[in-house]
């Protein structure tokens, strides 16, 4: 077992301290491990989120999904820029992938 123990001199504490116990041979032998950091705490937090993260990324490639969304327009006649384009545009969705009803399409041209 390792315990946390502050050594009081002079009406100062030092420490805290960590020491380890175990029992050989029936008798109880203390151990000096070393000084506490508190800051030691501080790498599990950061390996933990590190792996959130990472466990997210690959949640994400893996199902190949992303958090925008994905459409394709393929317009087969030709047309001058400026000329308004009729007909209509199918989206295929998956199961569970909705569209909003407030959602508004915005089409780029280069």
């Amino acid at each position: 077992m390792v315990y946390k123990k502050y050594i009081k001199k002079g009406g100062k504490i030092f420490g805290p301290y960590l020491y380890q116990t175990r029992r050989i041979n029936g008798k109880i032998i203390t151990t000096y491990v070393g000084k506490y950091k508190e800051n030691a705490d501080m790498h599990y937090i950061i390996l933990a989120v590190l792996g959130i993260a990472l466990a997210i990324i690959l949640f994400y490639v893996f199902y190949n999904l992303s958090p925008t969304g994905r459409a394709v327009l393929d317009i087969k006649s030709e047309y001058k820029h400026g000329d308004i384009l009729t007909g209509n545009m199918n989206l295929i969705l998956r199961e569970g992938e909705i569209i909003p009803k407030d959602a508004k399409v915005v089409f780029v041209v280069n």
